[in-house]
């Protein structure tokens, strides 16, 4: 059986100290995020970091508080979950 399901993701463009980014990829890692793109800003210890989030999982407590957060729209996405063994059709 195959269930076809859409996700609403958001554009996270989070900025923060460079001591604060392994504590980004965590929150990303248990939210279902995806980063996509990471970098210092030259010249400080400030790292800008890109993930996509569903929306879903953007809401309630977060233990990472040392960083700033701009959070966009980006799109649907569609999910194709297998569930159970496959008919093999002989």
């Amino acid at each position: 059986m195959l269930v076809v399901s859409a996700v609403a993701v958001l554009l996270c463009l989070l900025q923060c100290p460079e001591t604060a980014v392994g504590g980004i990829y965590g929150v990303l890692n248990r939210r279902r995020g995806h980063v996509i793109e990471e970098n210092q800003v030259v010249g400080t210890p400030m790292f800008v970091v890109k993930a996509y989030l569903p929306v879903n999982e953007s809401f309630g407590q977060c233990s990472v508080t040392a960083f700033i957060s701009w959070l966009l729209f980006h799109a649907f996405v569609v999910l194709y979950v297998s569930c159970g063994p496959r008919a093999v059709n002989g």
